[in-house]
């Protein structure tokens, strides 16, 4: 029995005098990265651009969904995409919902719908105000944003 006391003695005067070495040490300070500036979702177009060509975004930008995330109509064709991921369509008298994503750039959007029956749709992001229908000449503006 007194052989385990002494064990315990020497081992806790070594960790004393280890915390004691370490006591003076200079704590290591950690800076937090700077966050990066806040940047637009779409990138301003090339004087070469067309109008009707889709908006270039950098690679380094990632495509934010919630700040995609609105409204878009025109004659009375209307879809909501929200930031979870979902969307509401009314196209003339046909409804339609489901799940929206776009390709890695954001210069894309499926909508895929939850009914099996309905086609998958694509449209291409003209800017962060309008997108148009890859199948056809249907462009949609966000609504509240000036024309």
């Amino acid at each position: 029995m007194m052989m385990i006391n002494k064990s315990f003695v020497i081992a806790m005067t070594c960790l004393v005098f280890a915390a004691a070495c370490n006591r003076n040490a200079e704590p290591e300070v950690v800076t937090p990265a700077a966050e990066p500036a806040p940047v637009d979702m779409v990138a301003a177009p090339d004087a070469g651009m067309t109008a009707d060509a889709p908006m270039p975004i950098a690679a380094e930008e990632p495509f934010m969904m919630k700040a995609f995330a609105g409204t878009f109509s025109a004659d009375g064709n209307r879809i909501v995409f929200n930031a979870d991921g979902s969307y509401a369509s009314r196209m003339g008298d046909a409804m339609s919902d489901g799940t929206w994503t776009a390709d890695s750039r954001g210069s894309q959007l499926l909508l895929d719908p939850n009914s099996k029956s309905e086609s998958d749709q694509m449209y291409s992001v003209v800017s962060k105000n309008e997108i148009r229908a890859v199948d056809g000449d249907m462009r949609l503006q966000r609504e509240g944003a000036a024309q």
